[in-house]
């Protein structure tokens, strides 16, 4: 199971995550989120941090444009570029195609409220790499609740998926019980609820979490 643990920005805090041994850690860039990496001064030290952390990075990007994008994955040494806005299919055949992203993947958010929602996901088949299937909601992900995930039992495409949406500490047997039972769910993606202030995460809690996830 993939573990991606979103909203960093604390270089420290980075270094204590993927010591965990989590597959992705997500920097956001998008400037209403409070989990805003270039909201503080970073020094060049800490850029090299997150260039060369463990686990790869996935940058997290909301209707930005093209450019944006591209520096920041050149700048941070991105492994993935995270859609989490209204990008267009057309828009993710532009960023394949851009030097920058040299065969990084794309991952594409996917809000979820009812199984309508679900048939969008036919239009990124084949162009995205992974889906986030995230609670729809007013902010642009981080809220810290749940959709019913009984919606994704109709989920028929061959585009693999990260659970994400307000999953806690408690919901440990709930998450082995739906990756065993859904086949294209490749992992989950954790935030809000494992953070003592935005973009800062209770690293206590998250090695508990990850330590039973394992065990069940």
């Amino acid at each position: 199971m993939l573990i991606k643990v979103c909203g960093m920005r604390n270089t420290e805090n980075i270094e204590d995550v993927c010591r965990l041994g989590v597959n992705y850690i997500g920097l956001i860039f998008y400037e209403k989120s409070p989990r805003f990496v270039e909201a503080k001064d970073l020094y060049p030290t800490d850029i090299e941090v997150i260039r060369k952390a463990a686990a790869k990075r996935v940058g997290v990007f909301v209707n930005a444009d093209e450019n944006f994008i591209r520096e920041r994955v050149l700048k941070y040494n991105l492994d993935c570029v995270q859609l989490h806005g209204n990008e267009t299919v057309e828009f993710c055949e532009k960023l394949l195609k851009m030097p920058a992203m040299n065969n990084r993947q794309i991952f594409k958010a996917i809000n979820i409220g009812t199984t309508n929602d679900l048939r969008q996901c036919a239009d990124y088949e084949g162009i995205v790499d992974v889906f986030v299937f995230d609670t729809k909601s007013k902010l642009a992900g981080g809220n810290g609740t749940q959709f019913d995930w009984n919606v994704l039992d109709l989920y028929n495409g061959n585009t693999p998926y990260l659970l994400s949406g307000g999953i806690g500490p408690d919901d440990t047997w709930r998450v082995s019980a739906f990756v065993n039972t859904h086949k294209r769910c490749a992992g989950i993606d954790l935030n809000s609820r494992f953070e003592t202030s935005p973009a800062v995460k209770n690293i206590e809690i998250l090695k508990q979490f990850i330590t039973e996830l394992k065990n069940e």
